[in-house]
């Protein structure tokens, strides 16, 4: 894991890829956002699109995210990696909600 951070901004509908290394080499990662946690999905296909959302026997996992309050809304969608301990924790901040989960590799 390097130190530095990968940030994505995203503007489109499209869900975001992501490279893992196991199970399969490409997956695709979707969130659903509530008010008290959000469900990071993360699915062995890609080319899924949007809603409605059939691909359930497709699911690596769904994963509860934390929320958390922004000190000051962002102004473009962002998903980012930040240093934690012996892995990371993935941040989506969407106006002035944050959802992160923390990673680490096993």
């Amino acid at each position: 894991m390097e130190d530095s951070c990968l940030s994505v901004k995203s503007g489109a509908p499209e869900p975001t890829l992501r490279q893992l290394s196991s199970p399969a080499p490409i997956s695709t990662w979707a969130a659903v956002p509530n008010a008290d946690k959000w469900t990071l999905i993360i699915n062995k296909k890609t080319g899924e699109w949007g809603i409605p959302y059939k691909y359930e026997s497709d699911e690596l996992a769904r994963i509860d995210m934390k929320v958390s309050k922004l000190p000051s809304p962002v102004e473009n969608f962002t998903i980012s990696y930040a240093k934690s301990g012996a892995g990371c924790t993935l941040q989506i901040d969407w106006e002035a909600t944050r959802a992160s989960v923390d990673i680490t590799a096993k």
